[in-house]
């Protein structure tokens, strides 16, 4: 909006550069944001002097206006008596000698300073003056309406991103989980790659918190979310805190052979914290179990039966001996589906 109207002014009042300041975020400087002007290399030179500048109030034109909120117009830049103006020697050297200067106000504070320049001496004309007013009020309408708007954008992104955290550990929560696995699961049914999904269990969690207590226990899951997240490396991976002490990581694009040992560096970090567990039947420390699967998405296969085996292989870590990963497949889930004697394949002992 500011380049556009810095073109459309200059053009329509016959003027040769336009230039946008707008104040910084602890509004302490100006900084120069756009800037237009005819074609003239001198002029490019202006411009290009001018974008690394920061005003203070009073500095320059700008920063005059600035500090004064009025309109200002220098007739003749090349007068002794005209207002501190920092570029006045380069503005000289390059032919400009009328300045204008009109800010931007809404709400009572300035939110963008527009300047003008002018190679011809030229002296103040209620008609400049009028159109350019009337441009910066429509202008100011339109930026305050857009901040608004952004705003809202903001407010909704801020309000959607808190809906799919978990508030303890900043991890994604259940909905973000069930959102991001059916939209992984999609994209690779269609690229026809494999998915994988690792679920982690807190070994004797609910003994940790009857023993060290609740606020321990939520301190507990907070040091196990930060160390699973620290072992997942890609930005399209998903660690989520799937309830109570349990986590999953969704590995979209990953085999069973990268998922396993993701899982055992996990279990491996977890363990290296030495979060101390008196009543562990496995260790000293929190340990963790996890169990993985992995599956190439088909249309005649559930998605659920994804979460079905990872669910089963992390029972049979628990039934391994905890602080341990095993992992279900496909074939052998859906045997044991109908035997409920055939075991999935044996844990991947602790190396303790």
């Amino acid at each position: 909006a500011l380049e556009v109207t810095l073109r459309q002014v200059c053009l329509t009042i016959g003027w040769d550069l336009g230039e946008a300041w707008i104040p910084s975020l602890d509004a302490t400087i100006l900084e120069y944001s756009q800037g237009w002007y005819v074609s003239e290399k001198q002029l490019e030179k202006f411009i290009y002097n001018s974008i690394n500048l920061r005003l203070t109030p009073s500095m320059g034109i700008a920063g005059k206006v600035w500090l004064s909120q009025e309109l200002e117009w220098i007739e003749d830049l090349s007068l002794p008596l005209s207002p501190g103006f920092i570029r006045r020697e380069f503005a000289l050297e390059v032919g400009l000698k009328t300045a204008l200067s009109i800010p931007i106000i809404i709400d009572d504070q300035i939110i963008a300073i527009l300047v003008f320049f002018k190679k011809n001496q030229s002296q103040p004309e209620a008609r400049v003056i009028e159109l350019v007013k009337a441009v910066t009020t429509q202008l100011g309408a339109l930026i305050h309406r857009k901040k608004i708007e952004a705003a809202l954008v903001k407010a909704n992104q801020e309000l959607e991103r808190l809906a799919t955290l978990d508030s303890l550990t900043g991890l994604a929560n259940r909905r973000r989980f069930n959102e991001y696995f059916y939209v992984e699961w999609l994209q690779l049914f269609r690229e026809k790659l494999p998915l994988s999904l690792l679920l982690c269990d807190v070994d004797f969690f609910k003994r940790y918190n009857d023993t060290y207590g609740h606020l321990a226990g939520d301190f507990c899951l907070q040091q196990v979310a930060a160390a699973i997240q620290q072992c997942v490396k890609r930005s399209v991976d998903l660690v989520a805190r799937y309830g109570g002490e349990e986590f999953a990581v969704i590995l979209p694009n990953t085999n069973a052979k990268v998922a396993i040992r993701l899982a055992e560096t996990i279990r491996k970090r977890v363990q290296a914290l030495q979060i101390v567990h008196d009543r562990s039947e496995v260790s000293n420390y929190i340990t963790l179990s996890i169990g993985v699967a992995s599956i190439i998405p088909q249309a005649e296969i559930d998605p659920e039966i994804l979460i079905a085996m990872t669910d089963k292989a992390l029972y049979s870590a628990k039934q391994g001996g905890r602080n341990c990963v095993a992992i279900e497949n496909l074939m052998t889930f859906q045997t044991s589906c109908h035997d409920t004697n055939v075991l999935s394949q044996p844990p991947i002992p602790s190396r303790q």
